[in-house]
């Protein structure tokens, strides 16, 4: 498993664990979840300004770098691991 930021439909890069391998995410909200909606997101390799790669999901328009950075200083992702 690994952090993938979320981005778009109503994500503002908060953290969700997505397998291995997988770069097509598909959220369904839980019934009583008000803020999301369905989506998929597309999942690609980040590399931050402090030369740490992190996976990013967002469904059409790449988010901006202001807001990739705000979100690692915030939830604090995992970065990717190079094993």
């Amino acid at each position: 498993m690994r952090d993938v930021m979320l981005f778009g439909e109503g994500w503002n890069g908060e953290v969700r664990k997505v397998a291995d391998g997988v770069y097509r995410y598909y959220y369904t909200p839980e019934e009583n979840d008000q803020r999301h909606r369905e989506a998929v997101f597309s999942i690609l390799e980040y590399r931050s300004f402090s030369g740490k790669n992190y996976w990013i999901g967002f469904p059409v328009i790449e988010p901006s770098l202001s807001d990739i950075e705000w979100a690692i200083m915030k939830y604090q992702p995992a970065p990717v691991s190079k094993f």
